[in-house]
């Protein structure tokens, strides 16, 4: 399971990558994990709306749809956290190839 931290600051990731609206941010990570992330408008939209009150995001009117994008302290929290975010995705790679990262215990050791 993905922690709502974790989940957040991927979506503040997507948003500044992307400038998606709702249902494209449910899309956008479905397809980058092949899958393994499938979330509904029951998580997403509370998620955004968390991320809109905090003052991260903010909605833009493009023709019907509402699209996000980060405000600037959204882009300073990214920031803040993109190093993180980088070395998590790095150690789980080595994992996942069984390169395990120095000073890790494996359970099965």
């Amino acid at each position: 399971m993905v922690t709502p931290r974790i989940f957040r600051l991927v979506l503040l990731l997507l948003i500044d990558r992307f400038r998606p609206h709702g249902y494209g941010l449910m899309k956008l990570l479905n397809e980058i994990s092949d899958g393994l992330i499938r979330v509904g408008p029951g998580t997403i939209y509370p998620t955004l709306f968390y991320l809109k009150t905090r003052g991260l995001i903010r909605e833009i009117k493009e023709d019907r749809r509402k699209v996000y994008e980060l405000t600037e302290k959204g882009k300073q929290e990214l920031e803040k956290y993109r190093e993180s975010l980088e070395h998590l995705l790095e150690n789980l790679l080595k994992i996942s190839r069984g390169d395990w990262p120095q000073g890790a215990s494996r359970k099965d050791e």
